[in-house]
C-alpha cells in the first residue's frame, strides 16, 4: 500500500516522516481562495482538502491519498495564507488578544473508500502590541501558514491557551485521525 501525501507542505512531510510512514509527494496546486466562503468556513476547509485528495488520486488511483487544509476562522472572517509581510502583520493584529478556531479538514482516499474529518482547535493569543508583533512576523516568517503563525516554533510564544483533539492537526496534519483511519483499512502500521 503506497501513501501519496497531497502537499508540499514542510511541516505535514515532516509530521508524517517523525510517525514513521513511508509516503510520497504529490503538489496538488490548488487555487485555494476562490473556494474560501465565510460563512461555510468547515464547508470550504474541507473542500480544498477533497480537490486536493482528487487531484492526487487522478494520478495515483491505486495509492492511499492524504490532503488536508487549515483555515483560521474568526469574528466571521478567514484567514488563510497571508503572503506577504503586511498581510501577516495585519492578520496579527486581528487575533492578538483573540481566540480563533483552527480549522484542519482531513481527506483521506483509497480507491473508492474516503474518509474526511475536520479537527477544530481554539487558540487563544495572549495580548502582543505591535512591535512584537512585527518582530515576530520578521523573524519566522509564517506568510505560508493559515493565521500567520508557526506553532511548532516560536510561534508558541504567542499562545497563552489551546484546546484541541490533536496536536499535530495545528501544525498541519491531524495525525491521530490518520493512523485510526489507516488501521481501519489495514495498512501495516507498527509493523
Amino acid at each position: 500500500m503506497q501513501i501519496i501525501l497531497a502537499s508540499e507542505s514542510p511541516s505535514r512531510k515532516r509530521l508524517l516522516s517523525q510517525a514513521g510512514l513511508q509516503f510520497k509527494v504529490f503538489p496538488p496546486n490548488i487555487q485555494e481562495e476562490r473556494f474560501l466562503n465565510p460563512k461555510k468556513p468547515e464547508d470550504s476547509c474541507l473542500y480544498i482538502a477533497k480537490q486536493k485528495a482528487l487531484k492526487a488520486q487522478s494520478h495515483y488511483p491505486e495509492a492511499i491519498i492524504i490532503a488536508c487544509d487549515q483555515m483560521v476562522y474568526f469574528e466571521e472572517h478567514l484567514f488563510g495564507k497571508a503572503y506577504t509581510i503586511k498581510k501577516a502583520i495585519d492578520t496579527l493584529v486581528q487575533l492578538q488578544g483573540q481566540t480563533h478556531c483552527l480549522f484542519s479538514a482531513l481527506c483521506m482516499l483509497w480507491k473508492e473508500k474516503n474518509f474526511y474529518h475536520i479537527c477544530p482547535s481554539y487558540l487563544s493569543m495572549r495580548p502582543l502590541n505591535p512591535k512584537q508583533i512585527k518582530n515576530y512576523v520578521l523573524r519566522e516568517r509564517p506568510l505560508n501558514s493559515a493565521g500567520s503563525y508557526h506553532i511548532e516554533s516560536q510561534g508558541i510564544s504567542l499562545f497563552q491557551k489551546i484546546k484541541t483533539e490533536d496536536f499535530n492537526a495545528i501544525e498541519g496534519l491531524p495525525l491521530i485521525q490518520i493512523f485510526n483511519q489507516l488501521i481501519k483499512w489495514g495498512y501495516p502500521v507498527c509493523s
